[in-house]
């Protein structure tokens, strides 16, 4: 096993929560309730948020084939630098389970517009946890400012606040 396959091993394996069910939101953002798409497949790349330790990290849900006899996905959790991780997918119907590599899973019933269930931790936790596709939250959560189209801000000047003292 490389340092990078171990190094995203070690960062997912933490994602455990705290011994309590949780809710995880992007701070100061409510949580959407639909993507924006209107897409009704399974298939895609599902959006959302997990409690971890005492903050909340960003989770993506990359699926493929669910409605086929051999689906596939892969975890990425980008805020503890853990991409690409394989999970295997099962479904029944509009249920679907992923199981990461790490002990960790995820059930999420498929409502046409979302995945909403649970993320249960490898030490028995369990957090609400809602994806969606083309999450605006997702991106913005992760970005110090936004550009006047809600995308990030890429090029901008510090502007010192006008009141800010000596201390």
């Amino acid at each position: 096993m490389g340092y990078r396959t171990a190094h995203m091993l070690c960062c997912l394996m933490l994602l455990t929560g705290c011994g309590e069910t949780k809710t995880a939101e992007a701070p100061g953002v409510e949580a959407p309730g639909a993507t924006m798409s209107g897409e009704t497949s399974k298939d895609g790349n599902w959006q959302g948020f997990i409690p971890y330790e005492w903050r909340t990290v960003r989770l993506q849900l990359t699926l493929t084939g669910v409605d086929t006899d051999s689906p596939t996905g892969f975890i990425d959790v980008p805020d503890l630098g853990a991409l690409n991780a394989p999970v295997s997918v099962s479904t029944d119907n509009d249920r679907v389970t992923v199981a990461t590599p790490f002990g960790a899973t995820i059930e999420a019933t498929f409502t046409g517009e979302a995945l909403e269930g649970a993320y249960n931790g490898t030490d028995g936790t369990s957090s609400t946890i809602t994806l969606i596709r083309h999450n605006p939250a997702f991106a913005a959560f992760g970005t110090p400012r936004l550009a006047s189209d809600g995308g990030p801000a890429l090029d901008y000047e510090y502007a010192e606040p006008a009141n800010l003292g000596d201390g």
